[in-house]
């Protein structure tokens, strides 16, 4: 079911897949569930770590767009795009609550986010994966590229993967 409208929070519906009870929405920054998927970000990526978003960090989030996975209204699931260039952007900060992991739910928001991403232009998506989280993208169609490096104390991959469209030049996924 596709939909248009807004929700009672001024939020866009992307995508809503009754079956499933989720529903995909592009969030906006300092929302309601752009705090929420904060939280989630914070407890599940940067806390475990010692580490914690910064007001800087924040703020550079302005321009970046923000989707989320909600499953009867609460937010399960979220990740960011940051705009690296017109053909280009970068997955960032994927993250889903950790009851609701291994059921499909990061599988769902990345292959919505991907689709909505083929409608506004971009032909490659890139993203920096944890190690422990490389199967999970290849599985979704992303290959890496270049050597392992240290991000947030932790060992990362880049990943990369070129959306196909209707574009002659992009390539099948």
């Amino acid at each position: 079911m596709r939909c248009a409208e807004r929700d009672t929070r001024g939020l866009v519906v992307v995508e809503q897949i009754v079956m499933d009870g989720l529903t995909f929405i592009e969030v906006a920054w300092q929302s309601a569930h752009y705090t929420d998927g904060l939280d989630l970000r914070n407890r599940t990526l940067r806390l475990p770590l010692g580490l914690q978003f910064s007001s800087d960090d924040i703020q550079a989030e302005q321009h970046q767009s923000h989707y989320a996975a909600l499953l009867d209204k609460k937010l399960v699931g979220c990740l960011s795009v940051l705009a690296e260039g017109h053909e280009r952007v970068r997955l960032r900060q994927m993250a889903v609550e950790p009851a609701y992991q291994r059921i499909g739910i990061g599988s769902f928001l990345i292959r919505r986010v991907e689709s909505a991403l083929m409608h506004n232009g971009p032909t490659h998506i890139c993203l920096h994966a944890r190690q422990t989280a490389i199967g999970f993208y290849e599985k979704l169609g992303y290959t890496t590229s270049g050597e392992v490096f240290t991000e947030v104390t932790i060992p990362h991959v880049v990943m990369i993967k070129t959306l196909s469209g209707s574009s002659g030049d992009r390539h099948n996924v």
